[in-house]
Parts: C-alpha cells; structure tokens; sequence
C-alpha cells in the first residue's frame, strides 16, 4: 500500500468521523433544547396549578379564609403575567397562554379590562367571606385605604385598610 493511500484513506476516515460527530452533536443539541422547553412549560403550569389549588380550596373551607401567596420573580430566569377572570385563571409564559378553570367565581378587584394582573414578585391575597372567595393583590404601604364594591360591609361604612402589607377591615362592624 502506497503512503499516499494510507493518508488519503485516513483523511476520508476522519472527516467521516467528524461529520457524524456534528450530526450527533446536532441532535443532541435540539433533544436538550426540546427537555428545556418541557422543563419551562412544566414550571409554569405547575404554577398555575398551585394557585388554582389554593383558590379552589378558598371556596371549600369556612368563612375567614385568609391567604398571601407571594408570586415568583420569574420562571427559570424568564418573565411571566397572569391574570384572573370570574372562574379563569391564566398564565402567559414565553408568549403562550396556559389556562384552567376555578371550581367557583371568584371576586377580583378588576381593571378597565375586566381582569386582575398580576406581575411577577407581587402578592396575591385570597380570602373568603360570606361565603364568597376574593382575590386581590397585597396593598404596598399602609397609606392605602380601599372601600371597594366587591367586598361585602363597604355600605355599612366598612372599609379595608392596608397593615402590614395585608388589606384588613379597619372596623369592628365588618361583617366576615
């Protein structure tokens, strides 16, 4: 055998090797990103249904029910919204939108649009009064003082008033 063979052979063989590598490498590469993706999908659904479980169970317990759920910064270094609507609860993550379904209305303090949002770090608080599940965010300071239609006393001159980040009612003639 001629050295020339033995070098062209050898060149062949490795040039194979490295074509089959990248092709290797290229699947790889599209099976880690396809896991990462799941891993993503499976984190925001999670959190979805976390908040669904502890608004169901708000509807299933007596009344006085009071719960912060305190929402992530981001999902796996990503943003994410989410909004509540009378029984829906959703999530928008990466440009899609996961949704489910409550086992009862809830009453939100809403916006222009119909919806309560709800932004990455803020905080969500679930009560139930009079029978009736309501979900609002966390007040900020406690200059915030609210009389809003959608809790029940409001008319009585009950209002809710912000402690300690929390809303409260500021009257003993609140009705719970």
């Amino acid at each position: 055998m001629k050295k020339s063979q033995v070098s062209t052979e050898f060149m062949f063989f490795v040039s194979a090797e490295f074509v089959l590598l990248a092709v290797y490498l290229l699947i790889s590469y599209n099976y880690l990103n396809l896991t990462l993706k799941r891993k993503d999908i499976i984190s925001s659904i999670d959190l979805l249904e976390s908040l669904r479980n502890e608004i169901n169970l708000a509807s299933r317990v007596e009344n006085n029910y009071v719960r912060i759920i305190s929402l992530p910064s981001n999902i796996d270094r990503q943003d994410y919204s989410l909004d509540i609507n009378d029984r829906a609860l959703s999530i928008n993550f990466n440009g899609i939108d996961y949704a489910r379904l409550l086992a009862t209305n809830v009453n939100v303090d809403k916006d222009l649009n119909n919806k309560l949002y709800f932004n990455p770090g803020d905080q969500i608080f679930i009560t139930k009064i009079n029978n009736e599940v309501y979900v609002a965010k966390t007040c900020n300071d406690g200059d915030d003082e609210i009389c809003s239609a959608n809790y029940p006393g409001c008319d009585d001159g009950c209002s809710l008033k912000c402690e300690n980040k929390i809303w409260v009612f500021n009257s003993e003639i609140c009705t719970l």
